[in-house]
């Protein structure tokens, strides 16, 4: 599951309790600041864990749901070894970032995305 995936899997779970919805917003608000932040791959996956570790919603679909897409996206962020900068790109969803990037926010994605 990509990042653009993932936060739309997030955004489309529900219907959600007012307390659930304000939980979800931790981890929109979290993928929302990662392409903009210092953070890793890695290190965005582990807040997003944190994050579930640390939130308790009123229903344990939507919990299974959440821990499910986090699951599937953690996928994508074990493999970024084996991508190309492009495929890390794609998965982080930073294509149309990149196109427009200088030469100094290219390479903070390169090691943003491990590839430096």
């Amino acid at each position: 599951m990509t990042l653009p995936q993932l936060r739309n899997t997030l955004v489309n779970i529900g219907p959600l309790a007012d307390q659930d919805a304000k939980l979800r917003n931790l981890f929109l608000g979290r993928l929302d600041m990662w392409a903009t932040d210092e953070s890793t791959a890695e290190g965005l996956l582990d807040d997003l864990n944190r994050i579930l570790g640390n939130v308790w919603f009123s229903s344990s679909a939507v919990h299974t749901a959440v821990f499910q897409a986090l699951e599937d996206f953690a996928k994508e962020v074990r493999g970024i070894g084996g991508m190309t900068v492009n495929e890390r790109l794609f998965t982080f969803g930073l294509l149309d970032e990149w196109d427009a990037a200088s030469d100094a926010t290219r390479k903070r994605f390169r090691a943003k995305l491990g590839a430096a």
